[in-house]
C-alpha cells in the first residue's frame, strides 16, 4: 500500500491537468494515480481544488482512452480515497463512473486493481519534449517479463530518469545516437527528438525486443524522427561481447562517424555476470567512434551496491572514468515522466576514458 503523497514540483503544481494526462498517458499505476489526484488537491485543501482535480482527472481519462479496465481500476482508486477522506464526488466523475463500471470489459477490474498482473500490452504515450507537443508512442506490457527472463516488453525506472536528465540537457549536436540494451527504445527516441541526429540506433540483445524496437521506429517516425532530421532510424542485435554484432553496428553507422555520437544505456547493470561483457562492448563503441568525439550516458538502478560495485570495476580495469552528473533519490520529481515513489536510487553516469 502507498502510503505517502506523490512528490510533485511546484511547476506541476501549476497545471494540474497536464501531469494527470501523462501519468494516465503512461498507465501509471491506479493506487499512484490516487494519490496523485490526492497530492494534487491537497495543495491547497480547498473544496474548489477538489472539485476541480476530480474533473481533471475525468477527462486524462477521456482525452488518453486507455483500456476499460485500466480506466475501471484507477476510477475504484479514486473513488475509495475520496471516501476515506470524506470528499464528496463531482457530478462529473458520478456520471463517469456509472458509465465505466457498467462497461462489460470492466468486471474484474478489482481484482486487477488488488494486483492481478496482465500480460497484455498497451500503447503508452511518453512526452517526447519539454512542452508536451510530441509524444513517443511505446508497446510495452507493464507488469511483464517475458518467460525467457528478457526485461526489454516494459521500460524501467532508470530509462524514465535518463529520458528526464535528456529533456532538461542543452540541445548539443549529435550525428550518431545508438541506444544499448534499449529494452523499449524509449531513451534512444527521447534523444533522437532532443538532439535531432543524422543517424539512430537502438540495440538490444533479444531478437524478439528488435522486432518491436523497428515497429516502434516505424510507429513514431513521421511525428518525431523525420521532422528532426534523422535520414536512418534502425534497430539491430548487439549482444555484448558479440564482436561480429558489433562489426555489423560499426558498418551501420559509418556514413555518419565524422560527427559526434551519443552512446545511451539504462538500466544495464543489473547483471554481475554480464559487466565484462558489457564494458568492454563500450570500450570498442568509444575506440571506434573517438575518444573526443563520444559521450556516454549511462543510466543505473542501485539496487545492490555490490552488483553496480562490479559494473565500476570492470569500467576501472578498462581505464573507463564514471562521473555521476545526476542522482535521483526516492521519492524522485519528474513533471514528465512517473518514477514511482518506491523506487531505489537511480544514477546517471558520464564514462569516458581516463
Amino acid at each position: 500500500m502507498v502510503d505517502d503523497l506523490i512528490p510533485i514540483n511546484s511547476n506541476t503544481l501549476k497545471d494540474p491537468a497536464v501531469v494527470l494526462r501523462r501519468w494516465v498517458g503512461q498507465r501509471v499505476h491506479p493506487i499512484y494515480i490516487a494519490k496523485t489526484v490526492e497530492t494534487l488537491a491537497s495543495a491547497t485543501n480547498s473544496s474548489t481544488d477538489w472539485e476541480r482535480v476530480q474533473d481533471h482527472f475525468i477527462a486524462a481519462l477521456r482525452s488518453e482512452n486507455p483500456p476499460t479496465t485500466y480506466c475501471a481500476n484507477a476510477a475504484r482508486a479514486v473513488l475509495q480515497m475520496l471516501e476515506r477522506k470524506n470528499i464528496p464526488m463531482t457530478d462529473t466523475f458520478i456520471e463517469y463512473y456509472a458509465e465505466i463500471v457498467a462497461m462489460p470489459s470492466s468486471i474484474g477490474a478489482t481484482q486487477a486493481l488488488l494486483g492481478t498482473s496482465s500480460t497484455s500490452t498497451a500503447i503508452i504515450s511518453y512526452p517526447a519534449n519539454r512542452s508536451g507537443s510530441a509524444f513517443a508512442l511505446i508497446e510495452e506490457s507493464p507488469d511483464v517479463i517475458s518467460a525467457e527472463g528478457c526485461t526489454g516488453f516494459r521500460t524501467w525506472e532508470a530509462a524514465l530518469a535518463l529520458s528526464h536528465h535528456i529533456l532538461e540537457s542543452t540541445s548539443e549536436k549529435y550525428s550518431t545516437i545508438i541506444e544499448l540494451g534499449a529494452g523499449t527504445g524509449l531513451v534512444g527516441l527521447i534523444a533522437s527528438t532532443h538532439y535531432a541526429p543524422q543517424i539512430v540506433m537502438l540495440t538490444d540483445g533479444d531478437e524478439n525486443v528488435v522486432n518491436v524496437l523497428n515497429e516502434t521506429l516505424t510507429r513514431n517516425a513521421q511525428t518525431l524522427l523525420v521532422p528532426r532530421g534523422v535520414s536512418t532510424a534502425d534497430a539491430a542485435c548487439v549482444f555484448w561481447g558479440n564482436s561480429s554484432h558489433l562489426d555489423l553496428l560499426f558498418n551501420k553507422t559509418k556514413m555518419a562517424q565524422s560527427g559526434r555520437t551519443l552512446i545511451l544505456a539504462a538500466d544495464v547493470t543489473y547483471d554481475p555476470s554480464a559487466a565484462s561483457a558489457l564494458v568492454d562492448t563500450l570500450a570498442k563503441m568509444i575506440n571506434n567512434y573517438g575518444k573526443n568525439t563520444t559521450d556516454v550516458l549511462l543510466s543505473a538502478t542501485i539496487r545492490s551496491k555490490e552488483t553496480f560495485d562490479t559494473f565500476a570495476a570492470e569500467c576501472n580495469s578498462h581505464k573507463l572514468r564514471m562521473t555521476e552528473i545526476r542522482r535521483f533519490d526516492p521519492p524522485a520529481e519528474s513533471q514528465y515522466y512517473f518514477i514511482p515513489p518506491s523506487s531505489p536510487p537511480i544514477c546517471i553516469y558520464s564514462l569516458r576514458y581516463m
